[in-house]
């Protein structure tokens, strides 16, 4: 099992981070992914010396955070996760994103670290790359990715949130076709408290894992510099 508590505090924090970032999270957990078997051919190897960042901002699905870290592994990226919700103060939650990362969990290192954005050390990133919605959005074949680079990946239904979106140095979106399908209210829903629909209601999206596995995929393909 690596699973590492580093001091987890469940407060809620009021202050700013040193971006300007509201903090309102609660622990923040760091998932580094291993090395893979010699044999392994997939994204260590192609982006290696790369350190490329994937920054879950309080996603509540158990079930996209094990997808993303199995994705993640996959491709070599670093996976932090804002625990806005709690989701990893539940041994439940836990072991359902162990069985989605298909092993990733325990391969690598998740390390539950106390306090705040700043925990992350966002200032270490070297462009915050928010995956986006607005029609404005670079698309995301067009990205070329450099070394420290951190991707945002907003809540499964606020998407990330204003305060995160003005300091993005740049926002990507997945091209999808026009549509309007509004989701009808679940018999298990994410969040079970929740009264309001989704921001996006009946806007085209994309589950938050299936979203990341396609940008990272295309970052694979599409090389960096």
């Amino acid at each position: 099992m690596a699973l590492a508590d580093q001091g987890t505090d469940n407060r809620q924090i009021g202050s700013q981070n040193s971006l300007g970032w509201p903090v309102s999270m609660r622990a923040a957990s760091v998932f580094r992914p291993s090395q893979g078997e010699p044999s392994h051919s997939g994204g260590i190897g192609f982006f290696e010396g790369l350190t490329l960042v994937i920054l879950l901002c309080g996603l509540q699905s158990p079930i996209n955070i094990g997808m993303i870290l199995r994705t993640a592994e996959l491709f070599g990226w670093e996976v932090q996760l804002c625990d806005r919700f709690g989701v990893m103060g539940s041994s439940d939650n836990v072991d359902t994103i162990r069985d989605f990362s298909c092993g990733a969990l325990d391969r690598g290192t998740l390390a539950t670290i106390a306090g705040s954005f700043d925990g992350l050390e966002l200032t270490k990133a070297n462009r915050l790359i928010a995956a986006s919605g607005s029609p404005d959005a670079t698309p995301h074949r067009e990205m070329k990715w450099r070394k420290g680079d951190w991707l945002l990946i907003g809540n499964e239904y606020d998407g990330l949130p204003d305060e995160a979106r003005a300091i993005s140095n740049i926002e990507i979106r997945i091209p999808v076709p026009n549509g309007y399908f509004v989701k009808p209210p679940s018999n298990s829903p994410i969040d079970q408290i929740r009264q309001l629909p989704p921001s996006r209601h009946g806007e085209p999206s994309l589950n938050a894992s299936v979203a990341t596995g396609i940008i990272l995929a295309s970052a694979f393909d599409g090389g960096s510099n």
